[in-house]
């Protein structure tokens, strides 16, 4: 019959201690440390446990496995983890780089920044374009609307001297008409005055042929040319020879 050992009043076997395994894992903490990065993995994962020991005992004020007495002897042993994660930090070694990776990045470097500097180079001159495509606009359209002032100028002056023009031909023409009435009228009046002045003349004349008293002739003409022949032209109302065929106009003198 086989011996075994009774449980203890927890349920576990007597002789258990869980203690023992958290050592174990510490140990397996540290040799991992070693492994991985040497004398600096080991004194980075010595702080890493260390420093959370001594939180664990700042916190609840129990020991825990590493046996911190107190609150503050856990303090000084979180104190003591960060020296030991300086001090793990400082004694790393620092990453070597191969030549050939180095001389790989340094071309993609280089590449890099001369493919920006050619897309700032590339940038500018587009700006720069643009704002001389702007300056241009703007002279153009600064042309043009002194090319549309110069050209509605002369349009108006133009306009304004055919204006004048017109005003001057009708004043010309109405000046003219003005002109041609009162010479017109003068003509008129002068014929009139001619008229009236025949009218009176042919007036007195039949007034004096009426008065006169009427004398017998024998003396006849049968023209003016046997008139003027006979040296009696011209032949007045009341001189000898007077006939009416001789006087056409009616004037009281024939043979004018």
């Amino acid at each position: 019959m086989t011996n075994a050992t009774p449980p203890s009043s927890d349920g576990r076997p007597r002789g258990f201690r869980p203690r023992y395994v958290g050592y174990v894992l510490i140990v397996l903490a540290l040799l991992l440390g070693l492994v991985s990065s040497g004398l600096s993995g080991l004194l980075i994962m010595a702080g890493l446990l260390i420093g959370a020991f001594g939180l664990y005992t700042l916190v609840s004020g129990r020991k825990g496995l590493v046996g911190f007495a107190s609150r503050g002897v856990g303090a000084l042993g979180v104190l003591g983890a960060v020296v030991v994660l300086i001090v793990g930090a400082v004694v790393a070694p620092a990453p070597s780089i191969e030549p050939s990776t180095a001389a790989d990045d340094a071309p993609s470097a280089a590449g890099l920044v001369e493919a920006s500097q050619a897309d700032v180079d590339r940038a500018e001159r587009k700006e720069r374009a643009e704002e001389a495509d702007a300056l241009e606009e703007d002279a153009r359209a600064q042309l043009d609307a002194e090319r549309a002032e110069a050209e509605a100028a002369e349009a108006a002056r133009v306009a304004a001297e055919q204006a004048a023009a017109e005003q001057a031909a009708a004043a010309a023409a109405a000046a003219a008409a003005a002109a041609q009435a009162e010479a017109e009228r003068v003509a008129a009046e002068q014929a009139a005055a001619v008229q009236a002045e025949a009218a009176r003349v042919a007036a007195e004349q039949a007034a004096a042929a009426a008065q006169a008293p009427a004398r017998p002739t024998s003396t006849y003409y049968d023209n003016c040319t046997a008139a003027r022949a006979a040296g009696a032209a011209p032949v007045r109302v009341g001189d000898p020879g007077y006939a009416r065929h001789l006087d056409r106009d009616g004037d009281g003198v024939g043979c004018e």
